[in-house]
């Protein structure tokens, strides 16, 4: 199952929401996994040159990536994307042409390289941090979200996970019923849980494809 988030979001640049944004979206899918432990595969992850300068984006790379290997049973990473769209394909947003680790001309770009040198280091897993802390995402009897606005960048869902990060704890997300559900909540490895206020943050959500003049942040997350 694929899940994309395109939501205007300022700043851009680097800071705790950006660099681990896909640490979010993995543990947010995880929330309404049937199967908490089931791997989880990132796919189509990748540095937007309309929110990050070129010398940004290896560093970013790099923090995202280490950021998504603290989760449990990660599968893999799927990098967007492997080689800049070449210029003779002319009908790809702007943004295309600049995604990949490697140029046109199929030299490794400082992106690519740094990619490169963290592989090794990474393909050795480390035990993922327990998450004993869970962020509440309130659900209706469908199990279906009662604020998708929340769950974007800027909703309350989301900030209280930047704020989590921020202040050094490494937080899962459940859903209201498991919540509710003291057996649940034990398989998890849950103790603690946080209840955003949905009435604060972002009131609206939209998703979609199209690139957004320097305001936009994106995410992708296979499950």
């Amino acid at each position: 199952r694929s899940a994309r988030a395109v939501r205007e979001w300022r700043p851009c640049g680097r800071s705790a929401a950006s660099d681990r944004h896909a640490e979010y979206m993995i543990e947010l899918s995880r929330a309404f996994a049937t199967d908490p432990h089931r791997p989880v595969w990132l796919q189509e992850v990748g540095a937007p040159s309309n929110c990050l300068t070129p010398e940004q984006t290896p560093d970013f790379l790099e923090a995202t990536v280490r950021a998504a290997v603290r989760t449990e049973n990660l599968w893999g990473v799927t990098w967007w994307c492997s080689h800049d769209v070449g210029r003779e394909l002319a009908d790809y947003p702007e943004l295309e042409y600049s995604l990949g680790l490697i140029d046109q001309a199929g030299e490794a770009k400082p992106i690519g390289r740094r990619f490169a040198e963290i592989i090794p280091e990474l393909r050795a897993r480390r035990q993922a941090p327990a998450r004993t802390t869970a962020i509440v995402i309130e659900v209706d009897a469908h199990e279906i979200p009662v604020s998708r606005a929340a769950m974007s960048p800027g909703g309350a869902i989301f900030q209280a996970w930047v704020d989590a990060c921020e202040a050094g704890l490494d937080a899962a997300f459940v859903t209201s019923r498991t919540a509710a559900d003291p057996a649940d909540l034990a398989a998890r490895g849950i103790a603690d849980l946080i209840r955003p206020d949905l009435s604060t943050g972002s009131g609206t959500y939209s998703s979609n494809n199209t690139v957004v003049d320097g305001a936009e942040d994106v995410a992708e997350v296979t499950a």
